[in-house]
């Protein structure tokens, strides 16, 4: 955390990060924003993949059978953090996450993604929701709905939604487009009840 006792997250939809412009525009937004925790998604990385970045320490979900997919999240160094385990319910979701202590609570951050034309894993919902009181959920989870600022619904979006009140979850999303050249908002950050008032900026 920052010195103003603030957590500063980043979510980059990379589209391969062993691409060096890729990683040019990582380290760009790191220096520019300073960020705790990085989330990563279509990271494009198989089980054999070295993927270094200087100061954090990386949890990976890699796609091992196809092209494209995967996640990431990379915490500062000198965070203390877990790992927590998913791979029991992580089939084809590309979903990592890790908990950290912070004035004595534990936080727990998640990075997913959802593949295009693939249901949402309505049971990593429903493990994360009933696991942990604070939690934070960023992704490329490619659900439209008019809830968060999209144009139009699509069935990924709605199911999503169902999803969301079931476990009274915030999204934080403004009106900003996080796929400019389609105008889309299909990368959420999604926060637990127990966070909703608690002070946040979206960018």
């Amino acid at each position: 955390m920052n010195n103003n006792n603030k957590l500063i997250l980043l979510h980059f939809n990379i589209h391969s990060i062993l691409q060096n412009t890729k990683q040019i525009q990582l380290r760009h937004l790191i220096n520019k924003h300073s960020p705790d925790i990085i989330s990563l998604n279509e990271t494009w990385l198989k089980p054999d993949s070295i993927l270094f970045i200087e100061g954090y320490t990386i949890i990976r979900s890699d796609r091992e059978n196809r092209k494209g997919g995967g996640a990431a999240l990379c915490i500062r160094s000198n965070l203390p953090h877990k790992e927590i385990y998913l791979k029991d319910i992580n089939n084809e979701d590309y979903v990592c996450g890790l908990s950290i202590e912070s004035n004595h609570q534990h936080l727990a951050i998640f990075t997913m993604y959802s593949p295009p034309q693939e249901k949402l894993n309505t049971l990593l919902f429903n493990r994360i929701t009933s696991s942990y009181k604070q939690f934070i959920i960023m992704g490329d989870l490619n659900a439209q709905n008019k809830l968060w600022h999209c144009k139009k619904d699509n069935q990924y979006g709605l199911h999503l939604e169902t999803v969301i009140n079931k476990h009274n979850i915030k999204i934080t999303n403004n009106k900003t487009p996080t796929y400019k050249r389609g105008k889309s908002i299909i990368d959420l950050t999604l926060l637990s009840s127990d966070l909703a008032n608690l002070p946040c900026t979206f960018k």
